[in-house]
């Protein structure tokens, strides 16, 4: 599968599933200059046609909370998932806190502090009902 021409980030993207479409999510320049947030759909399967939906530079919109005890022009942020139902929600690691960050309303909450990527798995739903093969012993 094509990722998006004009994706930026190699490193600091995923690939994922929300909704039942998949969707690239990345964010870039997380070092120096605009930080953007970008998430991409596949709108067409056959032609691996990808549409831009958010495209969110980050300054100004976080809550005080987060700026209390993380510095706003210090800070370093990754993606970490979709939300698998919400296509609006996103989860982002953002100087070690675990956020989430609604596309749509521009709204950040801090779902965890002190996290670090090793204690995160994903956690992928199965489609219902799963059919389980017997066994050939």
């Amino acid at each position: 599968m094509n990722l998006p021409d004009d994706k930026q980030s190699e490193h600091l993207s995923l690939l994922g599933v929300s909704r039942g479409r998949f969707r690239y999510f990345e964010v870039t320049d997380t070092c120096f200059g605009p930080r953007d947030l970008r998430v991409w759909v596949l709108s067409d399967y056959v032609a691996q046609r990808w549409c831009l939906e958010y495209r969110i530079k980050f300054s100004g919109s976080w809550i005080d909370e987060v700026n209390e005890f993380i510095p706003k022009d210090n800070f370093y942020i990754f993606p970490l998932a979709l939300h698998p139902h919400e296509f609006d929600i996103v989860y982002l690691g953002y100087g070690g806190c675990l956020v989430s960050y609604n596309l749509g309303t521009r709204k950040l909450d801090v779902v965890h502090r002190n996290f670090y990527s090793h204690q995160l798995l994903a956690f992928v739903f199965s489609p219902w009902p799963t059919t389980i093969p017997q066994p050939f012993w």
